[in-house]
């Protein structure tokens, strides 16, 4: 009986942890690692107002980047998301220097995921 107690207490915790991270869809903490990482010393400070202004800006750019993949998804009849699609709705959505970079950056991402998957 005690193995089933420690397993289902297991699943529970692994059931609170999942719904945890679902209901944090806040990018603050990214914000505050980044401002750490720009000012080394730790000087830079961000307020609050701030930063929450900056999170809604990030969480609505990925909403549209989102919505944006999805109907080019759809004009393709296509069931799976891809690279493309997102680098797509990202030169839709943003232009010039500022889309080359962001897509730069995502194609660096997806390199380190995959080299990071096959070592596993």
């Amino acid at each position: 009986m005690a193995g089933k107690r420690s397993s289902s207490s297991k699943k529970e915790q692994k059931m609170r942890n999942m719904i945890r991270y679902v209901n944090n869809s806040s990018f603050k903490y990214y914000i505050k690692d980044i401002l750490r990482n720009i000012d080394r010393r730790g000087g830079a400070s961000i307020s609050t107002a701030a930063l929450d202004i900056i999170d809604s800006m990030i969480f609505d750019l990925f909403t549209e980047l989102a919505t944006e993949a999805k109907n080019l998804m759809s004009l393709a009849n296509k069931r799976t998301l891809s690279a493309w699609d997102i680098q797509s709705a990202v030169m839709e959505k943003m232009r010039g220097e500022i889309a080359k970079h962001a897509i730069s950056e995502g194609q660096k991402a997806v390199a380190f995921y995959a080299d990071m998957t096959r070592q596993r």
